[in-house]
C-alpha cells in the first residue's frame, strides 16, 4: 500500500514536470549534454586566449544555463511532433509495463493526444522561439520548422530512424553553438568552430549505434552498410579536423579541454552504472540517474567557471 502511494505521488510529480518541460527526462539529458559542450567550449576559449565578454562567473553561469534551457524549449518541437505521431505505436506497449512507463507520463501520450495539451506544449516552444528571436537571433525562426520537419520524417520513416535520430542530435548541438556564438561573439574564432566540429563528430555515430541497438535495428536494416560507411566518413572528417587543429597549434588546447571536461563526466557515468545498474528498468530509475547527473553537471560547470573567471 505504501509503495502504491509512493508511486502515485511520484507519478504526479513526473507528469507535472513533463507538463512544464514537455519531456522532463529529455530536459535533464539535454542539460547534461549541453553542459558538457559549454564547459568544453569555455575551456577551449580560455586556453586559446579568446576574449570573454563575461565579467563574472555568476554572470557566465546564469547566461549559459539560460541558453541551455532555451535550447531545450526550441528543440522541444521534436518531442511534440514525435509524441503526437507515435501515439498509436506507444499504445501497443501497454502490455510491457516497464517499457511503457517511459512513455505514459508524457503529456501528449497521457492525455490521449489532447489538442489542449498539444497547444500548450507548442505554446512553450513558440514563446521560447519568440524570446530568442527578439533577444538573440532570427535564425531560430528558420530552425524551428526544419526541426519539426525532420521530426516528422523521423516518426514516419521507420527504417531510417537511426539516421534521422543522429541528424536531430547534430542539429541540437549546432543550435546551442549558434546561440552561444550570438551571445558571445568575441569568444569565438574559426579555431572554436573547428574544435566544436572535432568534438561532436565522434558523438554522432555513437548516438546512431546506441539508438539502433536500443531499437534492435542495427543489423536488421537493409542499409546497414551505408551506416558503416557514414561512420567511417565521420571519423575520417574527425581526423582531418584534428590535423587542421594540429597545424594551427590548437591540438594542445583541444586535448586539455577535452580531458578536463570528459574525465569527471566519465567518472560520474561509471559511478551511476555501479550504483543504479547499467540499464533503466523503469522511468523512476531513469529520472533518478539523470537527476543525479544533472546536479553533478551543474556543479562541474560552476567549478570550471569560477576557476576560469
Amino acid at each position: 500500500m505504501l509503495d502504491d502511494d509512493k508511486h502515485g505521488f511520484l507519478d504526479k510529480v513526473v507528469l507535472v514536470l513533463n507538463l512544464v518541460f514537455v519531456r522532463f527526462d529529455a530536459f535533464l539529458n539535454n542539460y547534461i549534454e549541453l553542459t558538457f559542450l559549454a564547459a568544453f567550449l569555455m575551456l577551449f576559449a580560455k586556453f586559446t586566449y579568446a576574449q570573454f565578454m563575461f565579467t563574472s562567473p555568476v554572470q557566465a553561469l546564469l547566461a549559459l544555463n539560460a541558453l541551455i534551457v532555451a535550447s531545450h524549449y526550441v528543440y522541444s518541437i521534436v518531442y511534440i511532433v514525435n509524441d503526437y505521431l507515435d501515439f498509436e505505436s506507444v499504445q501497443r506497449l501497454k502490455a510491457e509495463r516497464g517499457k511503457y512507463s517511459f512513455y505514459r507520463f508524457r503529456p501528449i501520450i497521457h492525455y490521449n493526444r489532447s489538442i489542449a495539451i498539444v497547444l500548450c506544449s507548442t505554446a512553450l516552444h513558440i514563446a521560447s522561439v519568440l524570446l530568442l528571436s527578439i533577444s538573440l537571433t532570427h535564425i531560430v525562426w528558420l530552425y524551428s520548422p526544419f526541426l519539426a520537419f525532420l521530426a516528422f520524417v523521423h516518426s514516419r520513416s521507420k527504417a531510417f530512424r537511426p539516421v534521422t535520430f543522429t541528424c536531430l542530435h547534430a542539429l541540437k548541438y549546432i543550435l546551442f553553438f549558434i546561440f552561444l556564438y550570438y551571445y558571445s561573439q568575441y569568444m569565438f574564432t574559426h579555431y572554436t568552430l573547428l574544435a566544436f566540429t572535432a568534438l561532436i563528430l565522434p558523438f554522432l555515430p555513437y548516438h546512431m549505434i546506441t539508438y539502433a541497438k536500443t531499437k534492435t535495428q542495427l543489423w536488421q536494416m537493409s542499409f546497414h552498410r551505408g551506416i558503416k560507411l557514414l561512420i567511417v566518413v565521420l571519423f575520417a572528417i574527425f581526423i582531418v579536423v584534428l590535423v587542421l587543429l594540429s597545424e594551427l597549434n590548437m591540438i594542445l588546447p583541444f586535448i586539455k579541454s577535452l580531458l578536463i571536461t570528459s574525465t569527471p563526466f566519465l567518472v560520474i557515468r561509471q559511478l551511476l552504472r555501479f550504483l543504479l545498474g547499467a540499464q533503466n528498468p523503469d522511468i523512476y530509475t531513469h529520472i533518478t540517474r539523470l537527476t543525479i547527473f544533472f546536479f553533478a553537471s551543474l556543479t562541474l560547470l560552476t567549478i570550471i567557471l569560477f576557476a576560469m573567471l
